[in-house]
């Protein structure tokens, strides 16, 4: 069996998919050639690692740097492997096809590449559902459908649980924008209560702001968040702003307020949305 028949067997191999015969012809080849041997050694590590990366995908991934180290770990020891195994054996140099290491060498790179992109976008995609999206989607909710919070009984609870249980008080009215309602929510597992604001100019009461309140020892702000901290007039505020929403955070005292919209001109670092009540 030579070098082509084995490379064409390789992933059979791997995904043991592969007959009895062919494993034993494709081991006794890999045995005596070096290049055939890194490669198999190579894809083999690449495909338990990918198979890893699924079974995991639910969960935060690692950084994007660690990741990294571990891959190019993984392929220094691989490559110490492949040299301990076929230490001291130089006839099988006389054997490699022409550039079939190099080749090795670009298709490993190529494929570290991929997996560190794939990797970081799965990491982030996930994260941004677990950590981003709920409240986001409760700000949508709110566009689609106000009468909930519109409810008298709901927004007087609402307005009663922020001063007499948190000690906070909402403002009526914010820049152009008016309080029209809100009301007791469970999102993320935290208890928060959500008002939203509208635009006075807007008639149909489209362009609109959310405000959640939520106790800090419910919710914890991302560590994420704390490469996009912002200090105004000594608040600080944590921004996130993405293709769909734009959310920022900040906290007071054990509180913490969170301002959301879709409207891109709305800056909400200046949207204080309320203060400690007296």
């Amino acid at each position: 069996m030579n070098c082509q028949e084995v490379l064409n067997l390789l992933y059979d191999i791997i995904d043991q998919e592969a007959s009895e015969i062919d494993v034993k012809e494709v081991q006794e080849h890999l045995d005596h050639c070096k290049d055939c041997y890194g490669v198999y050694k190579v894809e083999g590590a690449l495909q338990n690692f990918i198979t890893e990366k699924i079974k995991s995908q639910n969960e935060p991934g690692p950084k994007l740097e660690s990741l990294r180290m571990k891959i190019v770990d993984q392929l220094d020891q691989i490559d110490c492997d492949i040299s301990g195994e076929h230490a001291g054996n130089d006839a099988s140099d006389s054997k490699r096809p022409p550039f079939l290491g190099f080749t090795k060498i670009l298709a490993a790179a190529a494929a570290i590449v991929i997996i560190i992109g794939a990797g970081f976008l799965i990491s982030s995609y996930f994260h941004h559902d677990e950590f981003y999206i709920p409240l986001e989607r409760a700000h949508w909710n709110a566009g689609e459908n106000l009468n909930p919070y519109k409810n008298v009984q709901h927004l007087y609870t609402a307005l009663s649980h922020t001063v007499n249980d948190m000690n906070y008080k909402i403002n009526q009215n914010v820049n152009n924008y008016q309080l029209i309602g809100g009301q007791e929510e469970e999102i993320m597992q935290a208890s928060m209560t959500h008002f939203v604001y509208a635009d006075k100019d807007d008639r149909a009461e489209t362009r609109l702001v959310s405000v959640f309140v939520v106790p800090a020892e419910q919710f914890i702000i991302d560590e994420e968040l704390k490469d996009n901290q912002v200090k105004i007039n000594d608040i600080v505020f944590y921004d996130h702003n993405c293709r769909g929403c734009r959310l920022v955070f900040h906290q007071v005292g054990d509180l913490i307020i969170i301002t959301a919209t879709t409207e891109k001109s709305v800056d909400l670092m200046e949207f204080i949305p309320g203060q400690r009540a007296i």
